[in-house]
């Protein structure tokens, strides 16, 4: 009884708060930001700390219900030499970004692509090391809750197809307060990863995808504020 209840408590949280918050507070996320762009790290701190927090839960409750992690695609977390391979890559990835340079046209495309989300990338060294933090959490813990978790739910209650329908709607909107269209890109992302979960079993490409294009986003979302500021410098001079 005790554990239906609690069943029933992450369901509502995951499955109805998340996205209600996601759409509700979007906005004041950024009024916040844009008043107090200092707060920016506290922001990611509180993220972060939601969303690992939810995954142990999810986790905790697994065990306790005799369930093991492949029933959610995540018995490559028992895997050392995988999750090895995977941090290699990710490490790996994140100083081969770092060594790009933005030219002018991507600049452009990159304004029209985040105009939307501009509040919310890091700007300092500070808020740069914790958005990574971020980047690796997300695509960690937002799988293992999504498409994981919060699918084989789904899939108990309706067709295959339909939950995976349903359960991208529910990430998007999460994201709906970064904009519709990052909505939407979370979205179509959602569907592919949710695609390779079902043909693959686990979650470990769909994680590995999802760090890497967080990472990406953050760094070239740095990379054209950093740009934009030295050219505002230059003309103010």
């Amino acid at each position: 009884m005790l554990s239906a209840i609690f069943y029933i408590i992450l369901l509502v949280v995951i499955g109805i708060l998340m996205p209600f918050l996601g759409v509700t507070n979007g906005n004041k996320v950024k009024d916040i930001l844009d008043r107090s762009p200092q707060l920016k790290v506290s922001i990611y701190r509180q993220t972060i700390v939601t969303l690992w927090v939810i995954t142990v839960l999810v986790l905790v409750m697994m065990y306790f219900n005799n369930q093991p992690l492949s029933h959610i695609g995540a018995e490559f977390i028992l895997d050392h030499m995988l999750m090895t391979k995977l941090l290699i890559v990710c490490i790996g990835y994140l100083g081969l970004v770092n060594l790009v340079n933005l030219s002018a046209s991507s600049a452009d495309r990159l304004k029209q692509l985040f105009h939307r989300v501009l509040y919310i990338i890091p700007v300092s060294k500070k808020e740069y090391r914790w958005s990574i933090l971020l980047s690796f959490t997300a695509g960690f813990c937002e799988e293992i809750i999504f498409r994981g978790f919060l699918y084989e739910q789904a899939n108990m209650y309706m067709p295959e197809f339909m939950g995976l329908i349903v359960v991208n709607i529910i990430f998007a909107l999460c994201h709906w307060g970064t904009g519709y269209k990052n909505a939407l890109w979370s979205f179509a992302l959602g569907v592919i990863w949710s695609v390779i979960y079902l043909k693959t079993g686990s979650l470990w490409i769909p994680v590995l995808m999802h760090i890497l294009i967080d990472i990406t986003s953050m760094t070239f979302g740095r990379k054209l504020l950093m740009q934009q500021k030295v050219q505002s410098t230059a003309k103010s001079r």
